[in-house]
């Protein structure tokens, strides 16, 4: 029995990355602040750009991630476009 609350997920038989976002049902460090337990992201599919292991505890990693996915799990807002589509919309207002 898994012991996983899904927060969010996608599952998908194309090309995206699949990803699930969650927590552990009895994971609390802190029983007077429950809410500060780690919630968990795994990703499926994903480009792998970097992963080192860090001086003393842990890793740390870069993946790329699709903007559609990005937004879907909240990184970007809805609204957000890259500083590049920025300066193109601007020069092509530029008198």
């Amino acid at each position: 029995m898994s012991t996983r609350q899904s927060i969010k997920f996608r599952s998908t038989d194309d090309r995206r990355i699949d990803y699930h976002l969650y927590e552990d049902c009895f994971e609390v460090r802190d029983a007077a602040n429950p809410d500060d337990a780690p919630v968990y992201l795994e990703l499926t599919g994903v480009h792998v750009i970097e992963l080192a292991t860090l001086d003393g505890e842990g890793a740390g990693v870069t993946i790329e991630i699709p903007r559609e996915a990005a937004r879907e799990l909240g990184l970007l807002p809805p609204d957000y476009t890259s500083s590049l589509q920025t300066a193109r919309r601007n020069a092509s207002h530029a008198p």
